[in-house]
């Protein structure tokens, strides 16, 4: 029974290992979109001023970098949070692990 539940645990942890996985893939086409992103910024920066300049309201283009700034910031910050939870699930079934271990060890 023991062993049973320590291979139920090691496949959980496997699983979440992919997850972790996944995130980090994530993680890394996130910092290239922004990348990408901080690139445009003199190509804004300068539009924004000629149309300053000429009477124009801020370019709609303006707006959208303002707003995909913003969602990949909130991206960012989701992400942080789910490797974070999933770092500790994996610490926690970790211990789980080695405390079955010790058990079956004592057996």
């Amino acid at each position: 029974m023991l062993w049973r539940e320590r291979m139920k645990l090691e496949f959980h942890v496997q699983g979440l290992f992919v997850r972790a996985s996944v995130l980090v893939q994530a993680w890394q086409s996130l910092h290239g979109s922004k990348v990408v992103l901080e690139h445009e910024v003199p190509q804004m920066a300068s539009r924004i001023v000629l149309a300053g300049l000429a009477g124009i309201p801020q370019h709609p283009s303006a707006w959208h970098y303002s707003n995909e700034q913003d969602r990949i910031a909130q991206e960012e910050q989701r992400m942080q949070r789910d490797m974070l939870r999933c770092s500790a699930d994996i610490a926690a079934l970790q211990a789980q692990i080695n405390v079955l271990e010790f058990e079956l060890a004592l057996l």
